[in-house]
């Protein structure tokens, strides 16, 4: 995987969120929902809640999204971390069921590779405070999904 990511040809050996979904999609039928990186505006509502349902629709086909973050912003990290950024990965959610059986998030379930472990995290704490700051810190989230 780090092959395809190229990550020995990028500073410090980084990993580009365009550079994510080509390496994931060589593994994927054509025929199958494709992944795709964007950025999501979440500095207004619209947008931010555009960029949730985003997240939800590709939960739903049964594929996770890559988020990146801020490690050391994250609850379950030190906050001296040197680490600027990192990738979790959203696998789930918990929220408020409406009267139509649409669910709104509230957490997110996210799986941490650094520790190998499950959080839950508020869906504005993970977007509003760490990831919009992660990316290019002008309030834009960058997400792999499908």
């Amino acid at each position: 995987m780090a092959g395809k990511l190229q990550t020995d040809e990028t500073l410090f050996g980084a990993t580009m969120p365009g550079r994510i979904p080509a390496a994931i999609n060589s593994s994927i039928a054509d025929s199958d929902w494709q992944y795709k990186w964007e950025e999501i505006a979440v500095s207004n509502g619209q947008t931010y809640e555009a960029g949730i349902n985003r997240i939800v629709t590709s939960l739903s086909r049964g594929r996770p999204v890559m988020v990146l973050v801020i490690p050391g912003k994250l609850p379950w990290w030190n906050a001296s971390t040197p680490t600027l950024r990192h990738y979790v990965t959203i696998h789930g959610y918990d929220g408020v069921v409406h009267g139509d059986g649409s669910v709104h998030p509230t957490t997110f379930k996210v799986a941490d590779p650094a520790d190998a472990s499950e959080h839950s995290i508020d869906v504005g704490k993970l977007l509003l405070e760490n990831a919009n700051l992660a990316w290019n810190g002008i309030g834009t989230v960058a997400i792999v999904r499908t």
